[in-house]
């Protein structure tokens, strides 16, 4: 056996030993997961403002704050203006599920042109692991509202 197959044998048997004794150790944690956003849509117009369906996933069931916007082609964005009526962008319920937790937000949306193409940008936070990675949905019009679910399979 040459000398570097020695050391890697006994690296690998150290390995072993240091993660079966990491297995064993009472004090082993897993860490918190980041949550995500599930799917976006749809978007239901009414007289003044819009629902937005969000769902939310955080496999430890943490609360989630949802970081929502839009932005239209031409990069410009705004927040969502939330009016009454809906569950809020702060301490949604998760679910474990890939589906997620469905909520609604309701969005002011007086003074966007209705016929100019936006998208959203919906950006998770459980205030334990940090911030998940942002969703966009797919462009719409508020003539044209999205009236199909944006599912999120790589997030």
């Amino acid at each position: 056996m040459s000398r570097s197959d020695k050391k890697n044998a006994a690296l690998r048997i150290l390995t072993v030993l240091v993660l079966s004794m990491a297995a064993c150790n009472s004090d082993f944690t897993i860490l918190n997961a980041v949550p995500r956003i599930s799917s976006i849509g749809p978007v239901e117009v009414k007289e003044g403002y819009a629902v937005i369906h969000i769902a939310v996933q955080d496999i430890d069931g943490d609360p989630v704050d949802v970081e929502l916007s839009y932005e239209f082609k031409d990069g410009t964005s705004a927040g969502v203006k939330q009016v009454a009526g809906g569950h809020g962008t702060s301490g949604l319920t998760s679910s474990k599920e890939a589906a997620g937790k469905g909520h609604i937000i309701s969005w002011d949306i007086a003074g966007i042109d209705s016929g100019k193409e936006l998208r959203f940008r919906a950006i998770p936070d459980d205030r334990e692991t940090g911030i998940g990675n942002p969703f966009y949905s797919s462009f719409f019009t508020l003539k044209n509202p999205l009236d199909e679910i944006n599912v999120n399979f790589g997030n």
